[in-house]
This record gives structure tokens, sequence and C-alpha cells, in this order.
């Protein structure tokens, strides 16, 4: 595991040990801030959720707020194109760690720029019908 997965699963574990999601939460999302030297992942739990209107994400029943995972831009991750294909991956790889279960208990976990379309990263069979 590579040093930047170990402080993403290591920030979001000490989030969600507090169990921060209240049971009118449905679905997770991680929002990404374009910010001049980082983007910044935040994750918010929303009381509903629907896959063709991303302003679902706007009903929050959590939020992380200034408490958010700084990634630091690079070559690797200079755009926002690449920036949500790396934290993607870095949810996907969460996801399947002990402490991913939790997160799966809600309809679906997203992420996308707060000011643009959100993507599904997992979602339940439920939903997938």
């Amino acid at each position: 595991m590579d040093k930047t997965q170990e402080d993403f699963n290591l920030w979001l574990d000490k989030i969600l040990e507090e169990k921060p999601f209240s049971k009118e939460t449905m679905a997770i999302n991680f929002n990404l801030y374009d910010m001049k030297k980082s983007f910044d992942v935040q994750i918010i739990g929303s009381s509903m959720y629907d896959e063709y209107d991303s302003d679902w994400a706007c009903e929050e029943t959590f939020s992380s707020k200034e408490n958010c995972f700084i990634l630091k831009k690079s070559k690797e991750i200079g755009d926002r194109e690449l920036a949500i294909e790396y934290v993607t991956e870095l949810i996907a790889n969460y996801l399947e760690t002990e402490n991913g279960k939790y997160l799966k208990e809600y309809v679906a976990v997203c992420v996308g720029f707060v000011d643009g379309e959100i993507e599904c990263v997992w979602c339940s069979e439920d939903e997938e019908d």
C-alpha cells in the first residue's frame, strides 16, 4: 500500500470511528475541491440519492467540513480528471478494507467535484436493478 493510500485510510478511519452518519443518511459522497496547490477531499452523508441528479449530495446529514484529506497537486495528479480518477481509486481500495463495510451500509458511495458531476464508486445491489 502506498503512502497516500495509507494516509487516506487513516483519515477516513478517524472520521468513521465516530459513527458520524445519522439514520437519515442514504448515500455517501466524497466532495472534491480544486484548490491552488491541492485537491481537497471532504466526506458527506446525504439523506437522498439520485443517480440522475447530482443535487442529491446537497441534502447533507453529515459533513467532515474543514477536516479534508489534502492531495497535493503533482505531475501525476495535476488536473481535475486525473484527480477524480486517483481519488476514485483511493475510495475503491478503502472499500475493500475491513472498515470499508461501514460505507457499504449505504445505497451508494460516490465522488465528484462540488461544481460538477458525481460518479458512483460503489452501489448496493438493490440500486443496480
